[in-house]
């Protein structure tokens, strides 16, 4: 029961219920299986919270060029993170999304955006090399995967994911679950 209502949990990003399940993770007669990627979460839900520091990210970016985040200085008074995979239809959804807004705002006030890939098979790279094309404004890295060092700093499980910072602090401003969000936390 406890990984049916982590399945939906964690798939519509709902935080309060993930917390929930914290209780049955600590009780030894709990058969879920998903113990561990509950723990992961809730120990992320700690750690990524609005105001602390979010955590360095130093990949190659498309071009082959190194990026570290904590060195990076950013154009914007905002930078956004976007963690996504470009064979995840959600995924490709919010870029649309995003990219519409993006294009639609006066080029002082857009943030930087930082997409950060996290396909790892032939195919979906494939399609993260198209769709990056579209996207000439946007910093763009891939890490190695859901599993990638990178995807473990920020306690990722599933894509796509939000994180808006504070471009000088690199301090977590906002960690929007939808489009909606991102824009009320951008006012």
């Amino acid at each position: 029961m406890v990984d049916y209502f982590y399945r939906g949990f964690e798939s519509n990003n709902y935080l309060a219920g993930i917390k929930v399940l914290e209780t049955y993770t600590n009780d030894p007669n709990c058969l879920t299986t998903k113990r561990l990627q509950i723990e992961k979460r809730l120990k992320g839900m700690e750690s990524l919270s609005v105001g602390t520091k979010a955590p360095n990210i130093v990949l190659k970016d498309a071009a082959g060029n190194l990026f570290d985040l904590s060195k990076a200085q950013m154009g914007a008074a905002q930078t956004l993170l976007l963690f996504y995979s470009a064979g995840c239809s959600h995924c490709t959804d919010l870029i649309k999304e995003l990219k519409l807004w993006f294009d639609g705002l006066p080029a002082s006030t857009r943030p930087v955006v930082i997409a950060i890939s996290l396909d790892d098979n032939e195919t979906y790279i494939k399609s993260w090399e198209q769709l990056i094309t579209g996207l000439p404004d946007w910093k763009h890295l891939r890490a190695e995967g859901i599993n990638s060092p990178v995807a473990n700093d920020y306690f990722l499980l599933s894509t796509p994911v939000m994180i808006l910072l504070d471009s000088k602090t690199k301090e977590i401003l906002a960690l929007p679950s939808s489009f909606s969000e991102l824009k009320d936390n951008r006012k």
